[in-house]
C-alpha cells in the first residue's frame, strides 16, 4: 500500500465490540509498512451502537473507543485516532460538558457532520446547525 497516495483510511464503527476488526488491524500496522493513518468513526448518538439483547453494556460512546484503542495496543495517533460522527440526536455525553471534555485527552482527527443536522430557516435558506451541535464541535476539536 505504500506505492499509493493514501493518507486517511476511515472506518465507520458499527459495533460497541468490535475484537475481529481491533485483531485485523492491529495485525496491519504492526505487520505492514503504512504511510497512513487509520481514523475510526463514532457516532454520538449512542443508538447507533446498538447493545445486544443478552448485554447490560453501559458504556458511553468514549467508554467505547477507549475500549477498541486498547484493543488495538494503543497505537500512537499517527497511525490510529478517532472521528465523531456528528448526528441529529446527541447522547448525553456530548451534551454534558464535563462528559466530552473527556475527548481532548483522545487523538481525535475529524468531525464529521452529517447533513440531517442542519436545518434551513428564512427565505434565503440559510442552513444553520444546532446550538448543542456548535458549542459540541467548538469545544471538542480544538
Amino acid at each position: 500500500m505504500s506505492y499509493m497516495p493514501l493518507r486517511v483510511l476511515t472506518i465507520d464503527l458499527k459495533h460497541r465490540d468490535s475484537p475481529r476488526l481491533a485483531e485485523i488491524l492491529t495485525k496491519w500496522m504492526w505487520t505492514r509498512h503504512m504511510s497512513f493513518c487509520i481514523w475510526i468513526f463514532l457516532p454520538t448518538d449512542a443508538s447507533r451502537l446498538p447493545i445486544s439483547e443478552i448485554s447490560q453494556d453501559k458504556r458511553d460512546t468514549w467508554g467505547v473507543w477507549a475500549d477498541f484503542r486498547t484493543l488495538c495496543s494503543n497505537y500512537p495517533p499517527q497511525k490510529l485516532s478517532v472521528g465523531l460522527r456528528i448526528c441529529p440526536d446527541l447522547a448525553d455525553e456530548f451534551v454534558e460538558p464535563r462528559l466530552y471534555k473527556r475527548w481532548h485527552s483522545e487523538p481525535l482527527s475529524s468531525l464529521c457532520i452529517e447533513t440531517s443536522i442542519f436545518t434551513c430557516y428564512g427565505k434565503n435558506n440559510q442552513c444553520t446547525l444546532s446550538p448543542k451541535a456548535v458549542i459540541l464541535a467548538e469545544d471538542v476539536h480544538i
